[in-house]
């Protein structure tokens, strides 16, 4: 099982009022309905809530860096209490059943996926252009190749393109 940490937690809280009330979720018993992959990428829960249907919640670890949190309630906090209190689940160690994912995050993953390759595709485009032209660009630079371009033809910031 995931481990999480409560400062993890109050790290990727909207605000201190969210994870206290993900807290006392936790606390109070509000899920139903715990379960997780196999593999330990997603989290799930069913929580009890405000409105007539309970929430669904997930936690998606495929990116262990950038946790993406889901959940069916109103809220337009991200994560919400009720994502909150699902990791407050996961730092009591409360028992989680094994599910599979389920198909509409695995599109959302695949999704995720093709657009990072794109931008992967792209970046890598514009570094073989920039060294098919003789401008190698730093590692990790800022700088756009436009700027490059501008940069090495002397134009300044403001002046305008069409000015040398």
């Amino acid at each position: 099982m995931r481990e999480v940490t409560e400062q993890q937690i109050l790290a990727l809280a909207p605000n201190p009022a969210a994870a206290s009330n993900g807290k006392k979720i936790s606390q109070k018993g509000g899920f139903v309905k715990l379960e997780r992959t196999q593999d330990d990428t997603l989290y799930m829960g069913e929580c009890t809530g405000s409105g007539k249907s309970n929430y669904i919640t997930s936690a998606d670890y495929i990116d262990e860096a950038n946790p993406v949190f889901r959940c069916t309630c109103p809220s337009r906090q991200f994560p919400c209490k009720h994502s909150l209190a699902l990791m407050y689940e996961m730092l009591a160690k409360k028992e989680f059943g094994i599910c599979e994912v389920p198909e509409d995050i695995l599109k959302k993953r695949e999704k995720k996926q093709a657009k990072e390759n794109k931008e992967n595709e792209a970046a890598q485009d514009i570094s073989a252009a920039c060294k098919a032209d003789g401008r190698l660009l730093p590692s990790g630079t800022t700088e756009t190749v436009q700027s490059a371009v501008d940069r090495d033809h002397g134009v300044s910031e403001g002046s305008g393109r069409g000015a040398l």
